[in-house]
């Protein structure tokens, strides 16, 4: 496996060197989570303003977002590391102009680039509560080659694009990076969080395809997925799960939002728990934030989107495997100290503390000083201003 890796990163390099002395002013964007879809529909425009072209490289799971994108007149290419890949797709990411990058992608370790081209992470989180690069814990049984690929990865980025110092300090820890190539100018997916249009327009959107949701208190339950040995999209709820529908009542409506790779799960939760509960499918959990009062979730990043809105009144973490996902994945070692509601471990405590704690609006806005200092609604404007000066 190890010189299958080797023997595909060396051809990366070959394949980008070689493509190297050809000019392009193309500007490029890897695309493997969605929800930015305004950020580069400006990003576009920009592009379209200097005469220069915008292609969006997606991963096979991004395929609807991918025709969205489509639709707004930008060009896309699904993309998938092989020896395609290699020959087709890499001349055309190596010589662009500009990249931006929304994860950590293992073939950029070893592709060549002009020194002018600027390697941007956008990263797909606007907040951190698990762990990530050298912070996670099964880093330290890779090998040695396996370490010195992560490195170089981390080391073509040369900005990091985020919401606050918090995350900078986040990401100069966990990729070994310095802090002049953290950019604290705002994370552009969280716009739309600070947009009163965008915000009345899901609500109105949802509440005309799910009338029942309309004048009731929403509990939302949005975990993140697990990943068993072979890498696959897992979620083992515990035995006392169905207690979870104790919050239910006349004036209040829960929504449980799995990840789109659960759908097996879904229809087991959907067998034994109260047809009262709510499952939808047509809209993505950011949308669901919208009419959203009381958030459940885990290790997700969705609490740092939540904490902006209005309607944003309560969030409770259920952490049930709270010990093992430490020391599997990793969790931010001063969560403790600053998640916005209780942690709890079991049921009961999550059933009794949604009755009985309330989240106070000195709370979040703690929580946001910490988190969300530079996103203020107009990240994306002082992104494209940072670049396309």
């Amino acid at each position: 496996m190890q010189i299958k890796k080797n023997l595909f990163l060396f051809l990366i390099k070959i394949m980008s060197i070689i493509s190297f002395s050809k000019k392009s002013d193309n500007v490029s964007y890897l695309m493997s989570f969605g929800g930015n879809i305004d950020f580069i529909q400006r990003l576009n425009e920009r592009c379209l303003a200097r005469k220069q072209h915008l292609i969006v490289f997606y991963r096979p799971s991004m395929e609807l977002e991918a025709i969205e994108i489509q639709k707004i007149g930008i060009e896309t290419k699904m993309f998938v590391e092989n020896i395609s890949f290699v020959l087709n797709l890499i001349p055309l990411i190596s010589k662009s102009s500009l990249l931006f990058v929304d994860n950590y992608f293992a073939f950029l370790a070893t592709m060549y680039t002009k020194k002018s081209t600027k390697i941007v992470q956008l990263w797909h989180a606007n907040g951190a509560i698990k762990s990530f690069g050298w912070d996670e814990p099964k880093t330290n049984n890779r090998s040695d080659s396996d370490k010195k690929r992560f490195q170089a990865v981390y080391d073509q980025f040369d900005n990091f694009i985020v919401g606050s110092t918090k995350m900078g300090a986040i990401f100069e820890q966990s990729y070994h990076i310095d802090t002049d190539r953290i950019l604290e100018i705002g994370y552009p997916a969280s716009d739309k969080f600070q947009n009163i249009d965008w915000q009345n327009k899901m609500k109105n959107n949802i509440f005309a395809s799910y009338p029942n949701l309309k004048n009731k208190k929403v509990i939302l339950y949005a975990p993140t997925y697990r990943e068993n040995i072979s890498g696959d999209v897992t979620l083992e709820m515990p035995g006392d799960f169905s207690g979870i529908q104790k919050l239910l009542d006349d004036e209040t409506k829960l929504i449980i939002k799995l990840h789109p790779h659960l759908r097996d799960k879904e229809i087991e939760l959907k067998s034994i728990l109260s047809k009262d509960i709510v499952w939808i499918d047509d809209y993505s959990t950011g949308e669901l934030l919208t009419i959203t009062n009381c958030l459940i979730t885990d290790y997700s990043s969705v609490v740092f989107d939540f904490s902006l809105l209005p309607n944003a009144e309560q969030i409770l973490f259920y952490c049930f495997d709270y010990q093992s996902y430490k020391d599997s994945i990793g969790i931010q070692s001063d969560f403790h100290e600053w998640a916005p509601g209780p942690i709890v471990q079991t049921m009961s405590e999550l059933v009794n503390a949604y009755q009985k704690v309330q989240n106070s609006d000195r709370q979040l806005d703690t929580f946001n000083l910490l988190w969300n200092t530079a996103n203020d609604g107009y990240a994306t404007k002082r992104v494209l201003d940072y670049y396309f000066k």
